[in-house]
């Protein structure tokens, strides 16, 4: 907001620089443009002056040329796709031989006005010309003599005398280095006219050369140098007739029309070097009915949209999500899929593994993944999460889109079988361990802890540590928990459910890891410290979470649970970073929880989630029908227990 506009922002783009008052807007190009030959590598699209103060008329300035970039872009981008020669009308046809006039002459008045550019282009091509007088020379008379003795073979064998040597021919004085330096310095003290004198003869030979050239070729029916310009010429009006479309009967016609103007061009040339004024033409206006209509091109893009609008509505989807669109990131969106290869799928794996672990916060502060990739980042991502998240899901995305898309052009042997962790850090490293029961101690009867009991408005920072260690859950299963209907008794046992498919808070997403459904019995000692008061309170209120107390992040109900307990810990200094050991977060309950259990050769699975040993999912899910009854849940459950008491409500 300005002080004389203060309800107006500046559109994306716009931006007044230090010590001006001016506005300015700087686009870049597309990604996927950058190899068009038009743009050749140039990174900003547009990036200068709008010449006003106003930001209301910035802003109404911007918008314009940035629907004329689009407009260019669009044109632009048919140009990399392949158009058959028969479907270019005639109108086109003269406009991609006008167009190829324009670039000949519009390029040779451009020398003429730069001296320096004239002195380098003339420079490459007597470069040009030598080297291939160098290869003719070799072609009539071989390759050099070997110097030496002569071969036993060779003594007293009749031999025509040797060829004269290659004698390289001088380069005249403004085409060298040194003199190309002379030629700026002329140009910055404003004689122009000096070089140019013996420049302009020079470009006057190029072009006689170039003429002959062309004759020749036309002589022997060959299609001439003409060929690579009539493409740039096509391209630059949004036609592409691809490697072999120039050379196909099809393209007879529009050849032809390219040849007559490169050669109409040439005399133009030649009436320049005979004092002549021949002006540039303007470029040809081709209106969009005119222009043909490629096939549409199934994109890495639309295939990403696709998959992920089909894909299940689970936890998972989220880190494909994050996987493909870091994807769409690091290859152009625009991407033609049949051209995509497995070294594409292997070389962004490898680069996700130098990412740093929080690459999602910086690129929404503005900042791109290529740029991170570019720097030394001191903690990158761990083999787990490489190997859980964007291993994983890369996986899951390349099946989905084979399998949908294989008969449309995507590749159907791309896979992540062999894509190992490239990343600085070790396995492992970021395991958490479980408490000991000395560190039980000091964190449940701490003065802090014992201060979450005695305040009403913190029963979700007393309890949420609480269940988690009696139950052994993972903390987002405890964090969707709905009070108003994951919460019962059976078989005089109390119990929470979890569960993906019951009813959720308003933005929270469910999601079980294992995808199946369980009922964690309420453990004794949680019913002692008052948990199910708590529970009555929480439905009572109507809260549809199991802690209401914590916000909510991009629907997951424990994100903010998790970052909260992680900076607990630390206060009560219980914090561990040890590499493969550590203590860092809620996940730690989990653990101490099921390392207990084990201890004790109890059967925890049906309470923790997790897959039994020696049971597939075949068979929990073709011939156990029924979960382990509440009863039998609670007796393995009343039998983990830690010597810690914790404050009473």
């Amino acid at each position: 907001m300005t002080s004389d506009e203060p309800d107006m922002k500046p559109l994306q783009g716009v931006h007044r620089p230090d010590n001006t008052s001016m506005w300015h807007f700087q686009k870049k190009t597309p990604s996927d443009l950058l190899e068009h030959p038009s743009i050749q590598g140039e990174k900003w699209a547009f990036r200068g002056s709008l010449k006003t103060a106003s930001l209301r008329e910035a802003n109404a300035l911007a918008a314009q040329k940035l629907a004329e970039l689009e407009a260019l872009w669009a044109t632009y981008r048919a140009a990399l796709r392949v158009t058959n020669p028969e479907d270019v009308p005639p109108a086109l046809v003269t406009a991609i031989a006008q167009q190829l006039r324009v670039l000949v002459l519009a390029e040779d008045e451009r020398l003429r006005e730069d001296p320096s550019a004239l002195a380098s282009s003339l420079a490459q091509w007597w470069q040009a010309q030598e080297h291939a007088r160098h290869a003719a020379y070799q072609i009539e008379c071989g390759p050099p003599p070997v110097y030496g003795p002569p071969q036993k073979e060779a003594i007293g064998r009749y031999e025509d005398p040797p060829p004269p040597p290659f004698r390289p021919a001088t380069m005249p004085r403004w085409l060298t280095p040194r003199g190309r330096q002379e030629v700026a310095d002329y140009v910055l003290a404003g004689r122009p006219e000096v070089p140019l004198y013996e420049l302009l003869p020079m470009l006057r030979e190029r072009h006689q050369a170039a003429a002959a050239e062309a004759r020749e070729a036309m002589a022997r029916g060959s299609l001439g140098p003409f060929l690579l310009l009539a493409d740039s010429a096509a391209k630059e009006l949004g036609v592409n007739l691809g490697p072999e479309g120039w050379r196909s009967p099809q393209a007879k016609t529009l050849r032809v029309e390219c040849q007559r103007a490169y050669l109409a061009a040439l005399e133009g040339l030649a009436e320049r070097d005979s004092g002549l004024l021949v002006e540039t033409p303007p470029a040809p206006e081709v209106p969009k009915a005119e222009l043909p209509k490629p096939k549409e091109v199934l994109t890495l893009e639309k295939v990403v949209a696709a998959v992920l609008a089909d894909h299940p509505e689970n936890g998972f989807k989220r880190k494909v999500e994050t996987t493909t669109r870091l994807l769409l990131a690091l290859m152009a969106p625009t991407t033609p899929v049949e051209s995509i290869k497995q070294a594409h799928v292997s070389d962004f794996l490898g680069k996700v593994c130098r990412l740093p672990t929080d690459w999602y916060v910086q690129v929404k502060r503005g900042r791109t993944p290529l740029q991170l990739l570019a720097e030394e980042h001191a903690e990158c991502i761990s083999p787990t999460t490489f190997e859980s998240t964007y291993r994983a899901s890369m996986s899951t995305f390349l099946k989905r889109a084979a399998h949908a898309f294989g008969d449309q052009g995507f590749p159907r042997g791309l896979g992540v079988e062999f894509a190992t962790y490239k990343g600085t850090r070790k396995h492992k490293e970021e395991q958490q361990r479980n408490f000991k029961a000395s560190e039980l101690v000091a964190l449940f009867e701490s003065s802090q802890y014992k201060a979450f009991a005695e305040t009403p408005g913190d029963a979700h920072k007393y309890g949420f540590p609480l269940v988690a260690l009696y139950t052994g859950a993972r903390p987002r299963e405890l964090c969707q928990i709905n009070p108003q209907v994951d919460v019962g008794e059976r078989d005089g046992v109390p119990y929470l459910l979890i569960s993906g498919e019951t009813a959720a808070d308003d933005k929270v997403v469910k999601t079980v890891k294992t995808g199946e459904a369980r009922h964690v019995p309420v453990h004794p000692e949680l019913i002692r410290l008052g948990f199910l008061e708590y529970l009555k309170q929480v439905k009572g209120q109507g809260a549809r979470r199991l802690f209401p107390g914590f916000g909510l992040h991009k629907g997951d109900a424990a994100a903010r649970a998790r970052d909260w307990f992680s900076d607990f810990l630390e206060e009560v200094g219980l914090r561990d970073e040890t590499p493969g050991a550590k203590l860092t977060g809620i996940y730690a309950f989990r653990k101490t929880f099921i390392t207990e259990a084990a201890r004790l050769g109890l059967r925890f699975e049906p309470i923790t989630g997790h897959a039994e040993e020696g049971r597939s999912k075949v068979v929990r899910d073709s011939y156990i029908m029924e979960e382990l009854p509440l009863p039998d849940k609670l007796v393995v459950a009343a039998q983990v227990v830690f010597s810690v008491q914790p404050p009473a409500r």
